[in-house]
């Protein structure tokens, strides 16, 4: 009996000293950035895979809107090396964080703010290789501006401008008040550099026919008008996507009738609505070149689309110019009779 006792005893140290160490066995260490949708981005060795179709970084953005749930958004994208440009907008959310993880198994990007509308937040120095990228997004926020800003996105690119990716509640910069085309996009040199400031124009005796402008409503216009009267090549000027969701896109104008000279709706860069005005007409000899007339463009036909306004300027002269701005939806129409003189709705 005492033989069997001890036999016992020495089992139950023997099965607990197995036990001991299979609990303490050192575990390799699994990183779980290291995978995405079944594809090794990188090993504890660092050794860098490449994902298959990778999208380049400088063409990734994500957005959601404030009605879908969800808490994050992750891709990956392949990326030459070279500074790039992150803009980000929590939009409903609080607040927003965005992480670049490179293959190497460094972050490179650790960002978080809660800018509600899309902001450029900053440049960063990437080195040449694939990234993951998360955007993870915080608890929903009851006073977000969802009239202006309803969804939350970021974006990556080369520039310091944002893309069409971004689709907005209202002319973005509309009334050029940046004092710069920030959100417009320039195609040719008809419309310079930057919009003109009317008022500093004025003080400085910057104006046509010796007359100073009038009957204007904010500080800058889009304008083919040149003060020293420097010949500037045909262009256009297109703005950022918003939404067409009020029935009426109200501006303000200087300009003569012309085949070449109008503004446009555009849907996905189709022309829908083109408009032809002449603010000649109805204003006296005097008033005629230097004095700003209300102008409205019906948008029935687009109602609800994501849409962009451009402004045509496909012949310059010295007295024949274009000058235009305060572009803004709304309810009701704000049109001065007889300036436009022909409207197309395809």
């Amino acid at each position: 009996m005492k033989t069997g006792y001890i036999v016992l005893v020495i089992l139950i140290i023997f099965f607990a000293y197995l036990a001991y160490n299979s609990l303490h066995v050192q575990q390799k260490p699994v990183n779980l950035a290291n995978k995405s949708n079944g594809n090794t981005i990188t090993t504890n060795s660092v050794t860098t895979t490449t994902i298959p179709n990778a999208v380049p970084c400088e063409n990734v953005y994500g957005r959601t809107y404030n009605t879908i749930n969800v808490s994050s958004i992750i891709k990956e994208c392949s990326w030459g090396g070279g500074n790039v440009s992150l803009w980000v907008g929590s939009g409903p959310f609080e607040n927003e964080r965005f992480i670049a993880i490179g293959s190497d198994n460094l972050t490179y990007i650790n960002q978080t703010a809660n800018y509600s509308c899309i902001t450029l937040y900053g440049a960063y120095k990437l080195p040449k290789q694939n990234y993951t990228i998360k955007f993870i997004l915080g608890p929903m926020n009851s006073n977000a501006l969802l009239d202006k800003c309803p969804f939350a996105s970021y974006e990556l690119n080369t520039t310091i401008v944002p893309s069409n990716h971004s689709i907005y509640q209202n002319v973005y910069n509309g009334n050029f008040s940046t004092g710069t085309f920030s959100g417009w996009n320039a195609n040719g040199t008809a419309f310079g550099r930057h919009p003109l400031n009317i008022t500093l124009a004025n003080i400085n005796g910057c104006y046509p026919e010796n007359t100073p402008w009038t009957n204007y409503s904010g500080t800058y216009f889009a304008t083919t008008f040149s003060c020293n009267k420097t010949t500037r090549s045909y262009g256009s000027l297109s703005s950022s996507y918003f939404f067409a969701n009020k029935p009426f896109l109200n501006f303000q104008a200087i300009g003569f009738s012309s085949p070449y000279i109008y503004v446009e709706i555009l849907e996905n860069n189709t022309p829908k609505i083109i408009l032809h005005f002449n603010t000649y007409i109805g204003a006296n000899t005097s008033a005629k070149t230097f004095s700003f007339r209300n102008i409205t463009i019906p948008l029935a036909t687009v109602y609800g689309k994501p849409v962009r306004v451009a402004i045509v300027a496909n012949e310059i002269r010295e007295y024949e110019y274009v000058a235009v701005g305060s572009f803004q939806l709304s309810e009701t129409p704000n049109q001065y009779p007889g300036i436009i003189s022909n409207i197309t709705i395809k």
